[in-house]
């Protein structure tokens, strides 16, 4: 009987070009981006509308790293873009198995 390997299996780490345009074509269609009750509460606080949160998805660029999420299939990261004039929006969002997005929470950058 063959013995199973004793090391951690460690995802594929997809392409930042490939994150970014799956999360533009889910925003772009405005389809499947769920936020979550932190999101919508950080949303009400700072004065930003799901329609600003839709613009940094299709507009915005990811900053820092592409970490893997919770779960198999599951990558999270932040995606920043100016939004309301002067401001910078960031916006954590979860790509869940490449045809949903959860956002996480949202924040001003420049704070």
């Amino acid at each position: 009987m063959a013995e199973k390997p004793n090391h951690r299996v460690v995802p594929l780490r997809p392409k930042r070009s490939e994150i970014h345009e799956t999360i533009r074509q889910i925003a772009e269609e405005d389809r499947c981006v769920y936020l979550s009750k932190h999101a919508i509460e950080r949303m009400d606080l700072r004065s930003i509308t799901r329609i600003d949160v839709i613009r940094v998805l299709t507009r915005g660029h990811i900053e820092g790293e592409i970490v893997p999420g919770s779960n198999p299939g599951e990558w999270k990261c932040k995606v920043v873009a100016n939004v309301k004039g002067s401001r910078d929006i960031g916006v954590i969002t979860l790509i869940i198995g490449c045809h949903r997005l959860l956002i996480k929470t949202v924040e001003w950058e420049d704070l």
